[in-house]
């Protein structure tokens, strides 16, 4: 179950969520590749979990030639996290057919990613682990420095508004630490300097619309991406269910 790779904290969280949901956690090295469909702001994806609720299991998988084995203890505790949502607090996992095009399936995990992170990133923030690690500061001083230079390249405006706004909720609801305020709000300020107003405009609609929800509790999460998924007219493609319920239930 657990190995040399996994922390005393991480170790410690995943034994705390066995014990208040009575689920199983392994954690197991694999290549992941190039990492999932969505947009991750260049990051590629080090950790990644499944949870089946019969047997009551969640697997982390993680790469650590992606990451070594210190700041891999963050993206493992963000995994958890997950199951913790899943398993503990009744969050919503969503679905969607296999033959729905590739770009709604990107979309429809943006919207997803962007809501439940805040939520994960709260929630491991009580429990004494940083989601904003030095690398991922590092990478937003670099898009600072592209910034002012005027050297940054967009392939989309969804690309910016994702990136821009997966910032903006760190900030909003402080998954970042104090100290790191100040860089937030300089790449913000570059940020509004030389983006299109329709991109700065795309972000802070959507930003109004995730306020507009709880994204704290399971309900309020869920309404708040299918609100985004409604931005793009897509919601009719994803369902969502709870760990505990049939999620072949969406294709009937």
């Amino acid at each position: 179950m657990f190995n040399k790779d996994i922390g005393p904290e991480v170790t410690a969280f995943a034994h705390a969520l066995e014990e208040e949901t009575g689920c199983t956690v392994y954690f197991k090295r694999k290549d992941l590749g190039a990492g999932g469909t969505g947009i991750s702001g260049g990051l590629t994806v080090s950790a990644r979990v499944t949870c089946t609720n019969n047997p009551k299991k969640a697997t982390i998988h993680y790469d650590l030639k992606k990451q070594d084995r210190k700041n891999i203890q963050v993206m493992l505790a963000h995994e958890l996290g997950h199951a913790y949502l899943w398993f503990r607090d009744g969050f919503y996992l969503m679905y969607w057919k296999a033959s729905i095009p590739d770009r709604s399936k990107v979309l429809g995990q943006n919207c997803l990613d962007l809501v439940m992170d805040v939520a994960v990133d709260r929630l491991i923030r009580g429990a004494g682990f940083h989601p904003w690690t030095p690398d991922l500061i590092e990478r937003m001083e670099q898009s600072i420095n592209t910034r002012v230079k005027g050297e940054f390249i967009v392939s989309n405006s969804w690309e910016a508004i994702y990136e821009i706004l997966n910032r903006r909720l760190a900030r909003e609801f402080m998954t970042i630490d104090e100290e790191q305020i100040p860089l937030f709000d300089t790449y913000f300020q570059a940020s509004q300097s030389v983006f299109d107003s329709n991109i700065i405009e795309g972000v802070e609609k959507r930003l109004r619309i995730i306020r507009e929800h709880n994204i704290f509790e399971s309900e309020g999460n869920k309404s708040a991406v299918e609100a985004l998924l409604d931005e793009f007219g897509i919601r009719r493609l994803f369902w969502f269910c709870k760990i505990d319920e049939d999620p072949t239930q969406g294709l009937k």
